[in-house]
């Protein structure tokens, strides 16, 4: 029970959040060693000493034995769980504390919060308050990107009652894009302008997102979203987003059209409560045209259900690949571009899929018709369904871009195509280099290297592969439509369960020096969303093994003791485990790039049934990206749902018998992807 005689002025630990996120809620020593910004719900510390320094949050002094109650407190009682999102460049060394207080002020303990992992603390029953202090030690900046703090115990009580993101009801008015991009990610919910009562009635959604759509859902809401003279002024969209608000339910504006287009949905980004864009640079002129700060960029990503690697023909097409519209008429810099790009694409070889086929071939004075010395070329038109089999079949694809200068705009298909596992080579674009850097060659009038690129990766089957696995990577690790419907929905505040993807690894430990073979492996994987478990099998000062190494993230056991665990689930939490082997060499990427197969797989197993040295051959092999009867063991990632109900013993000692039992037995799904990143000779890193 908290104290009666608690300052008025006190915060609880799990609201600090927009506090923690305010510069001016930090204090600091050397002022002008380090400097604090905040910005868009973020912090940067930078600091230009070698020196210690302490950032404080709420608190003048650096004297940690006790508080003043003369400042702001934070009331802690029980227990939370903390979540940091950070990053840090050059040599800067950072440590969290959170320190605990009685209710006469004075210290109790200090406890150390990890950044990019969870942490769960159990208060002292004697702790009132608390503070955080930031330890800094040389040169750098700390990046902190997201801070959650909830109560252990209500959030363990709140779990269950919190929707998964597939389960939540989207209303939507989309493009057809759109709409296969999102509809695997949540439940979309599509309606007309005259049925939407009808149908929002009997399936409350929990959130209405409204696309800048020229012919929404079906063409139903034809000129309804835009600024039109014939729509009295967006009546029926104004109409369904007074419904929304009534009934509580949050609303979204998504303008994929920026900056371009701006001008023509000012009307439909004035209606809801949260805008997006695709253009970072159409923030500011949001915020002067809407009065208010709620606004930021989305921009185009992957759906990995349909944008993967999964094909069912191993030899690619020689050529590249070009699926859209010719402009003769407009956008001269883009045309300039386009013509250069065709050109020298056509001297390799070249397919174009013209998204005005029909039209052209009815009217050879289109302004839409690709030059006449590439009409051999043109051999057909795509369905947006009909894309993801064309950037997969395909050696290369090639993008042009309407919109250079913008940092986050630029064509979805460079999402689509790299999560495919098929290169992009594309006209320049400022997004395009920042988000991507090396992996996707650019056209630039400063660069002469660009048809030496596209040569190589058209004849060079090694840098071909390299380049491929980084670009699904990038796109699988980071890019994702469900990471995209997870920034909206934490931007809303929506409180959801969010699908997990941590990974627990399973290592025997012989000898005492094995405990550092170990710890080095983990850290050295790309992939932070881990926890291990320490098999202990020996007994010369096990004691002070299984002291010093349980914590949040590794657990210690002695080996026979663990082994009584009759069923995985008693002693694993996370979504996936493995098992791995101190004798193994694991790439930086092998748990990064199996937990990404397993995203866009949807297997029960996902492993590597071909590791043969990929120097020998780096084209592709049998047994990469197809479903298969079994993988090689030790590159086996399990979902724990699928093996949870086999022992310890098992998974350590039968595993080879475990794999072929769930596939002959009960019908699992085995998936092997690509065979680098395990053992000699095949790591693709960057």
């Amino acid at each position: 029970m908290e104290s009666n005689n608690k300052p008025s002025n006190s915060i609880k630990l799990n609201n600090i959040k927009s506090d923690f996120f305010t510069d001016k809620s930090w204090k600091r020593k050397r002022k002008r060693k380090t400097k604090i910004i905040s910005e868009n719900e973020q912090l940067a510390i930078a600091s230009t000493s070698k020196k210690v320094n302490y950032i404080t949050f709420l608190e003048h002094n650096t004297n940690f034995s006790s508080i003043s109650n003369k400042t702001r407190l934070i009331s802690m009682k029980g227990d939370y769980t903390f979540n940091i999102e950070s990053t840090k460049s050059g040599r800067i060394k950072v440590i969290i504390y959170l320190i605990e207080y009685d209710a006469s002020f004075q210290k109790i303990k200090n406890n150390k919060i990890s950044v990019n992992g969870r942490t769960i603390i159990k208060s002292s029953q004697a702790t009132e308050y608390a503070r955080i202090a930031i330890r800094i030690e040389g040169e750098g900046e700390l990046h902190i990107k997201s801070l959650d703090v909830v109560n252990y115990i209500n959030e363990i009580e709140d779990f269950n009652q919190l929707p998964y993101m597939k389960d939540l009801n989207v209303a939507g008015i989309l493009d057809e894009f759109s709409y296969e991009s999102f509809k695997d990610i949540v439940n979309l919910i599509t309606f007309s302008p005259f049925n939407w009562k009808e149908i929002l009635h009997k399936n409350k959604p929990d959130l209405l997102i409204i696309e800048s759509a020229w012919k929404g859902n079906s063409g139903t809401w034809q000129y309804e979203i835009g600024n039109y003279s014939n729509n009295s002024n967006n009546a029926r969209l104004r109409d369904l987003v007074a419904w929304c608000k009534r009934n509580r339910v949050p609303t979204v504006f998504w303008n994929k059209e920026d900056p371009v287009h701006f001008e023509k949905f000012t009307k439909a980004a004035s209606l809801v409560d949260y805008v997006f864009t695709t253009d970072a640079d159409s923030i500011p002129k949001y915020r002067d045209l809407l009065g208010h700060n709620r606004v930021d960029y989305l921009q185009f990503a992957a759906n990995p259900v349909i944008h993967n690697p999964i094909s069912l023909k191993k030899e690619k097409i020689s050529k590249i690949c070009f699926a859209g519209s010719y402009y003769a008429n407009r956008h001269e810099e883009r045309k300039k571009d386009m013509d250069e790009i065709l050109d020298m694409s056509n001297d390799l070889g070249l397919h174009i899929y013209d998204r005005n086929y029909y039209v052209n071939q009815t009217n050879e004075n289109s302004h839409f018709r690709f030059p006449e010395h590439l009409q051999s070329n043109v051999i057909g038109t795509l369905k947006y369904e009909e894309m993801e089999k064309a950037y997969k079949e395909y050696r290369l694809t090639m993008n042009v871009n309407s919109v250079k200068h913008s940092p986050t705009m630029f064509s979805r298909r460079v999402f689509e195509s790299l999560a495919c596992g098929t290169p992009v080579i594309s006209s320049y674009a400022t997004g395009i280099k920042k988000l991507f850097q090396d992996i996707v060659p650019l056209l630039d009038d400063s660069d002469t290297t660009f048809q030496n690129e596209v040569k190589k990766l058209m004849t060079d089957d090694t840098y071909y592969r390299e380049l491929s696995l980084r670009g699904m990577r990038k796109v699988f690790s980071e890019h994702t439509y469900e990471d995209r419907m997870e920034k909206i929905l934490n931007k809303l505040n929506f409180q959801y369960c969010r699908n997990q993807y941590d990974v627990t690894l399973v290592f025997t430990i012989n000898e005492p020096y094995e405990i550092e073979q170990a710890i080095d492996i983990m850290n050295n994987q790309s992939y932070k969303n881990t926890k291990a478990i320490f098999l202990v099998n020996y007994y010369d000062n096990v004691e002070e093994i299984l002291n010093n190494y349980n914590n949040g993230r590794i657990s210690s056991y002695l080996i026979d003791y663990a082994y009584k665990y009759e069923s995985l689930d008693k002693i694993i939490s996370t979504s996936h485990v493995i098992r791995m082997r101190l004798s193994n060499k694991y790439g930086k990427y092998f748990i990064e790039d199996l937990i990404n197969a397993s995203r866009y797989s949807q297997a029960d197993v996902i492993g590597k049934k071909n590791i043969k040295a990929w120097k020998e051959n780096a084209a592709y092999l049998p047994y990469e990206y197809e479903y298969v009867e079994s993988v090689e063991v030790d590159t086996a990632l399990f979902k724990l749902s699928t093996i949870k109900s086999f022992g310890l013993y098992e998974f350590i000692n039968e595993l080879e018998a475990i794999m072929d039992k769930l596939f002959r037995a009960r019908g699992c799904r085995i998936f092997s992807s690509d065979r680098f990143n395990f053992n000699e000779d095949t790591e693709v890193s960057k």
